[in-house]
């Protein structure tokens, strides 16, 4: 625990040390640009620095404290927000001190080559200047739509699987999967997601699955959710699997109890949203003396450490072996390439958990994020071993709360019988 503390601190502690380095260089830069201004004006100018700095340092303290430190999902989701904050301020001003850096350097580099021509023209050394506050300002107005408009924009991703293995009966078989919703993260604007409980129920789904992180930490988050949830209708059912997150491991709990207790509040809003819950166990939909298909659902699996590690597919099988066709629900799409491909007979796996890492480009055709650098697997379909992944980007936000380029995503997935897939 202390280790942690240590750890968590020392980050806050390198992020504020950025913040008051940004702002000594834009303040450096002025200086520089402007170098009649008199005193009077440069010290009203560093105190107006100073005290954005003291602001967005306080604001990351508060961060820190209130994601782990605090029982209230409201503080939780203010943190996020002022998170929000500092990110929308200071990356424009980021992009400014670089533009400022770099317009510095190139004159200091052409005074001292001055004599082997002309110098450059004082529009051309601002030019650097220019595009930093061009950057910043645009992604200024990109972080508040992503925050206030696209978060909301709940859009319908359809998807198609053709499987030898699928019983005829099932064929056209209409999946709605959603995720990651994170609901603290919505407070004050819970009423926002009507439109989405709408836009399911209009799909006229058979099934509705929920890939798990249904809260940031806490049971409490989901009470405003209840009674929007329980809207959702499918007539073989509403299934969902725990995330990460709904294991309240992100807070420092006073005792194992205390989040013990918070587990199985959560379980049991989940209950009350219509949901069954799928901890390392499977369900069969039948549809007469057809054939059935099962929903296998796993708890959580993830890489990191912080992670729980609770899934046990094996298990999980024991009462569908039997069944040709198998679904699973896993949160973690790490969980996919370790033990299911190659290692199990599960046709289709449907995870969460990346958000599609909020930003990025995402089309039929195209899907695109500096993040998919590091991470394989992150959003849409995956196919290996003649198995599928599908992943679905979620419902609500984590850290930053706003989303560009990779809106809130319902998908509607229909299985064929037989065919090549359509992905």
């Amino acid at each position: 625990m202390f280790f942690l503390w240590c750890k968590d601190f020392g980050m806050v502690v390198v992020q504020i040390v950025l913040v008051f380095l940004v702002d000594i260089v834009i303040f450096k830069g002025i200086k520089h640009i402007f170098p009649r201004y008199g005193m009077k004006r440069y010290r009203q100018i560093r105190f107006i620095i100073t005290v954005q700095a003291a602001v967005a340092a306080l604001m990351l303290l508060f961060y820190a404290i209130g994601k782990d430190y605090s029982y209230d999902y409201r503080v939780t989701t203010l943190s996020f927000y002022l998170l929000g904050v500092v990110v929308a301020v200071y990356v424009p001003k980021t992009m400014l001190a670089l533009g400022l850096t770099l317009d510095i350097v190139l004159e200091r580099r052409q005074e001292k080559r001055r004599y082997c021509g002309k110098p450059f023209r004082k529009s051309s050394r601002r030019l650097p200047v220019w595009m930093g506050m061009l950057l910043g300002a645009g992604f200024f107005a990109l972080s508040i739509w992503a925050v206030l408009v696209e978060r909301y924009e709940y859009r319908v991703c359809r998807v198609s699987f053709s499987f030898d293995t699928l019983p005829e009966k099932f064929d056209g078989f209409r999946i709605v999967q959603i995720s990651d919703l994170h609901a603290g993260t919505m407070w004050g604007n819970v009423h926002r997601l009507q439109t989405m409980v709408d836009s399911v129920n209009h799909l006229h789904p058979d099934v509705i699955v929920f890939t798990g992180d249904f809260v940031n930490n806490f049971a409490d988050e989901l009470l405003p959710v209840i009674p929007l949830f329980s809207q959702l209708t499918a007539p073989s059912g509403k299934i969902a699997v725990m995330g990460n997150h709904d294991y309240g491991g992100y807070c420092k709990w006073q005792t194992s109890a205390d989040s013990v207790a918070n587990l199985r509040s959560i379980e049991r809003n989940i209950a009350r949203m219509g949901f069954e819950l799928l901890a390392n166990r499977a369900v069969a939909i039948e549809k007469d003396a057809a054939g059935s298909i099962a929903l296998v659902g796993v708890e959580n699996w993830g890489v990191k450490k912080r992670h729980p590690r609770r899934a046990d597919l094996e298990k999980a099988l024991d009462s569908v072996r039997h069944i040709p066709f198998k679904i699973l629900l896993a949160h973690d799409p790490a969980f996919w390439p370790r033990f299911v491909v190659g290692k199990s007979d599960i046709s289709l796996t449907l995870s969460g958990h990346t958000h599609g890492t909020q930003m990025g480009i995402k089309t039929d055709r195209k899907r695109f994020t500096p993040v998919q650098l590091f991470y394989r697997y992150w959003v849409g379909c995956y196919c290996e071993n003649n198995q599928y992944m599908y992943i679905n980007p979620g419902l609500g936000t984590g850290g930053f709360p706003g989303r560009f380029g990779m809106p809130p995503e319902i998908t509607v997935i229909e299985l064929k019988k037989s065919g090549a897939n359509a992905l």
